[in-house]
């Protein structure tokens, strides 16, 4: 089955905000979908109209054949996961994750307490059946909600944040216990965060959304290494990516990009998507991982490629360490990351650093969009 969305539009009654702004996309049968993007763009509400908990003010959502747009949610055949897990205090663990399967009528005790036993071993709570829900841990009470939706034969997964009130460490733990869900259930999942490294390590595809539209729909590499504009080139990696504001110049046969603090030459298979904006404000792109002191750069680095700051702050990583730095103009700040951490000595030099001008990204300063990946290329 697939879920097939088309122009969905939410508009409060107050009349005053659209909340989603005629968005569309698909998910494939057995496919993970991650809607991301920043709080307010629109993401739970869209989840929100796919479950039935508000209404469409106008568009089609379809599950597989079936239009269900005046269908109350239980007749959706949705398991949700809610951010605040959304489990009874009242009850014990295996009365949470059997609640939906009584209350649905139609199976046999035995079979209820196999499925529970089942789902409850899959994500090693099965020890805590007879708690309540204030006796466990935050993790604990995520794992009861993931129970719950794998004890249902649901035709379609959501999931709402679910991971946002855990540590680093439960939360990686957690993304496995999602994908072990998914991968046992293979049905059409959307899953809404706000982290883009939560939607890299889970999506196979993802949705970026800003303002109730999706500015761009890809697997992470293409939005990564593609990006159709600038906010999903800002919003996808961290660091995030490091913008200049430059002219496009020709040179006889070569396009520079330029500014005060560098001029940088373009590869020359960007000329043909070029020539339309020489000698007019573009905003050029580089990721802090594509930027290299000369003698260490993995790629071929020139007077043409380089660009001269003062290092202002080291911070340590886990694989090496973020360089902050400024022009020597003085006007702009932008950061590198490097594979090997740099000494203190380092602060306040001016150091030169090397551009991968094959990695760059070029932006209509006005429209925003990209020169050399537009939207559906």
């Amino acid at each position: 089955m697939e879920i097939q969305v088309r122009n969905l539009v939410k508009t409060f009654s107050s009349g005053d905000k659209t909340a989603v702004n005629g968005v569309s996309f698909d998910v494939h049968d057995g496919e993970f979908l991650v809607l991301v993007g920043p709080s307010g763009c629109g993401k739970t509400t869209t989840l929100r109209l796919l479950v039935g908990l508000e209404d469409v003010t106008s568009g089609e959502i379809r599950f597989g054949d079936r239009v269900v747009n005046e269908v109350r949610p239980k007749g959706r055949n949705v398991a949700m996961v809610f951010q605040d897990y959304a489990v009874f205090p009242h009850l014990t663990v295996f009365e949470n994750i059997a609640y939906g399967l009584k209350s649905r009528g139609g199976m046999s005790r035995e079979e209820i307490r196999t499925r529970v036993k089942k789902a409850a071993e899959m994500f090693r709570i099965d020890p805590l059946l007879k708690r309540k829900p204030r006796q466990l841990s935050g993790g604990e009470r995520q794992r009861v909600a993931l129970s719950r939706a794998m004890v249902r034969d649901a035709d379609v997964y959501l999931f709402d944040e679910p991971l946002s009130n855990l540590d680093a460490q439960l939360r990686y733990d957690a993304r496995e216990d999602i994908l072990a869900l998914h991968h046992e259930k293979r049905k059409p999942t959307v899953y809404v965060t706000h982290d883009q490294s939560e939607a890299m390590a889970l999506g196979d595809r993802i949705a970026v959304m800003r303002d109730g539209k999706i500015k761009q729909i890809g697997t992470g590499t293409e939005l990564y290494s593609r990006p159709a504009n600038l906010f999903v080139a800002f919003f996808i990696g961290a660091p995030s990516i490091n913008l200049f504001d430059v002219t496009l110049e020709r040179d006889g046969s070569d396009i520079y990009a330029k500014n005060d603090a560098l001029r940088a030459l373009l590869p020359a298979e960007f000329t043909p998507k070029l020539e339309a904006y020489l000698n007019k404000p573009v905003k050029m792109g580089v990721r802090p991982e594509d930027m290299h002191v000369p003698k260490m750069a993995p790629f071929e680095v020139t007077e043409d490629n380089t660009i001269h700051a003062t290092l202002n702050e080291i911070e340590p990583t886990a694989t090496g360490c973020a360089a902050y730095l400024t022009t020597l103009e003085g006007d702009l700040d932008f950061v590198a990351t490097f594979k090997l951490r740099l000494g203190s000595n380092y602060l306040g030099r001016e150091i030169p650093l090397g551009m991968n001008m094959q990695q760059v990204q070029l932006f209509d300063a006005a429209t925003e969009d990209s020169l050399l990946y537009p939207a559906g290329s």
